[in-house]
């Protein structure tokens, strides 16, 4: 799975927030993330990685901002998350797991326009 690095402000802000693997897993599910998608191994930062990689991919971000925010709703530092988050364009993710998708070996793949159809040199069926 590919990481984009806006967002990492937000990654970071909620290893310091939620900096166990046990409460991760708690608020992901709040947020409505499949937490058998997410690997809580590792440091914050790295599951919260994944998290947020599982998050994006899934147009789930916003609701994982909305749930710190109720936990948090004056922390200054989750608003500028926000807002960056808001205003820098996050690019698709090739390759990431979709909900549903548990077990499996599909993935969703962004096909561009002018490919016609070719994904390394193979026809798409």
């Amino acid at each position: 799975m590919g990481w984009y690095a806006g967002l990492a402000p937000l990654r970071n802000l909620l290893a310091d927030l939620y900096p166990t693997a046990s409460i991760a897993r708690v608020i992901a599910t709040e947020a409505g993330i499949a937490e058998q998608l997410i690997d809580f191994d590792g440091a914050a930062v790295e599951f919260w990685k994944s998290i947020l990689t599982i998050a994006h991919h899934n147009g789930q971000v916003q609701a994982l901002i909305d749930v710190a925010r109720k936990h948090f709703p004056k922390n200054e530092a989750l608003t500028e998350a926000e807002r960056f988050f808001q205003e820098t364009p996050v690019p698709d993710i090739i390759g990431a797991p979709t909900l549903g998708q548990q077990g499996s070996n599909n993935v969703r793949i962004n096909i561009g326009r002018d490919n016609y159809g070719k994904i390394a040199g193979r026809d798409i069926n």
